[in-house]
């Protein structure tokens, strides 16, 4: 049993999964899919943790964003943390990440029968194992790298550097001096997976969000008129559409439906006539016709006995009258079949045969629906 499944997004399509621990690297493959042919191969129906770990691109910060200077606009798209570089200053930069980007990861891990536990960013994670010392410490991401200069374990420089990993193909003739270098190297991508849980400095799954407060002095008029008119909309259709009054007088309405119903069944039951004398004897008619049938069928075979008819078998079942006999007048037996044909329109000649001194016959007759 896995305690928790982590995973490594660089990119959508470079993708990194860490369990039992074992690394398994999935490129050009959608993130539903990955998860999908997991949980076949683990064989469970309980809900799994997963953790989430980003590549530090898929996070933004202020100076990234196209509409820094649009308070709404940038509080409804974006979820914004603090990433403290040092506590005890309060000094700290935002980092912004698409509400989007969230949403789509936990509907892909949910559909997959996954419960997403933590959404984080690696470098956040490279400086929590690294901070015991005083390093500068760069990390070469797939668009731009990442520097930090940690001293005292505090942050004391973070910068992005057009710097990205595909630049880094001849990396031996690049002097790093001593810098503390990360690119993409399967130690590298270790040191991340195990040192997941040390830094829980960030998570943007959890919900203490950050409302940029210090931008309402940059809120402009048509900001201010877009709320209010946002309100006015709503405070307009609420009076219009009194969905809780409403909602009260469909109820009302349901239940004297209901009410109007059970009387007029009672009503009803109470007037309507018993005819439980009628059916009886109506019961008694019908079985009498149908003796009376049958009697007249015995007598018509008898009638036609006259004929020189000899039956061997008469039989009555499901509805159908199964007459065998034998004659020794061919001539006679054409005239019981034009009997029985007139008589009975739902007759069937079964077989004739012709023996040496009689012919046999079958004859089936039907009652009439």
């Amino acid at each position: 049993m896995f305690e928790k499944i982590k995973i490594y997004m660089r990119n959508k399509d470079k993708v990194y999964i860490y369990m039992n621990e074992e690394i398994l690297f999935f490129e050009n493959q959608e993130l539903s899919s990955i998860l999908e042919n997991l949980r076949e191969e683990i064989e469970t129906d309980e809900e799994m943790a997963v953790s989430v770990i980003l590549h530090y691109p898929y996070f933004l910060f202020k100076e990234d964003l196209q509409d820094k200077n649009n308070f709404i606009n940038k509080n409804l798209k974006y979820i914004c943390k603090k990433y403290y570089l040092n506590h005890m200053e309060n000094r700290y930069v935002n980092l912004y990440m698409e509400r989007k980007q969230i949403n789509d990861i936990k509907n892909v891990c949910r559909q997959a029968g996954f419960k997403l536990m933590d959404i984080k960013t690696d470098f956040d994670i490279i400086y929590g194992f690294s901070k015991e010392e005083d390093v500068e410490i760069l990390q070469v991401g797939e668009i731009n790298s990442i520097r930090m200069l940690v001293k005292n374990e505090k942050i004391e420089e973070l910068e992005k550097l057009d710097l990205k990993l595909e630049d880094m193909e001849d990396r031996e003739n690049f002097d790093f001096g001593d810098m503390k270098t990360f690119f993409c190297e399967e130690e590298d991508i270790r040191n991340i997976f195990q040192n997941e849980e040390l830094e829980n400095n960030i998570n943007f799954l959890r919900k203490n969000n950050q409302l940029e407060l210090g931008d309402l002095k940059n809120i402009k008029l048509k900001d201010v008129l877009v709320v209010v008119v946002l309100i006015g909309i709503y405070v307009f259709l609420n009076g219009m559409i009194p969905l809780g009054k409403q909602a009260e007088k469909n109820s009302n309405l349901k239940k004297q439906v209901k009410s109007l119903e059970s009387e007029y069944l009672k009503e009803k039951n109470e007037k309507l006539p018993d005819y439980s004398e009628e059916l009886s004897k109506l019961n008694e008619i019908d079985n009498g016709i149908k003796r009376k049938e049958y009697y007249s069928f015995i007598k018509f075979l008898v009638d036609n006995s006259v004929n020189g008819i000899d039956y061997t078998k008469v039989k009555y079942e499901n509805k159908k009258w199964l007459i065998q006999g034998e004659i020794e007048n061919f001539d006679n037996f054409e005239k019981f079949e034009n009997s029985v044909r007139k008589k009975y329109e739902n007759s069937e000649l079964g077989y004739i045969k012709d023996n040496d001194e009689t012919t046999v016959f079958e004859y089936t007759v039907s009652e009439k629906e």
